[in-house]
């Protein structure tokens, strides 16, 4: 699934479905994948669930390479070893993360165990 599509059709639907959830979290995560654009998840927000474009002040900034992102979507991402060969930057709150995790789970994706930081 490209970036695009995974944004515009695939997340808002899974918002849809699961509104409550949705609406009762709070934070934005902004996403950028080099060459293929950037979004800003606004948790809690009914009016503007996803923003494109990325907010240098959102509590969590993540940064991918096309590949990483592939993997992020196909639930194959090792974080860790991501950030360590730079195909992944973040910045902030990662609990962030694992809100769209779970919040994806119920939209039948692979993503969804696999949004989680190691912790060490």
């Amino acid at each position: 699934m490209e970036p695009a599509e995974f944004f515009t059709t695939f997340l808002p639907k899974v918002i849809a479905s699961s509104a409550d959830q949705f609406l009762s979290q709070h934070g934005n995560l902004s996403i950028a994948v080099l060459g293929k654009g950037s979004w800003t998840i606004r948790f809690g927000n009914p009016d503007e669930p996803i923003a494109n474009g990325f907010l240098e002040d959102a509590e969590l900034r993540v940064r991918f390479v096309p590949s990483a992102f592939r993997d992020f979507i196909d639930g194959k991402l090792d974080v860790d070893a991501a950030i360590e060969k730079r195909r992944l930057v973040v910045a902030g709150d990662p609990r962030l993360f694992e809100k769209l995790g779970l919040l994806v789970s119920r939209g039948g994706s692979p993503l969804a165990a696999r949004t989680a930081f190691k912790r060490k």
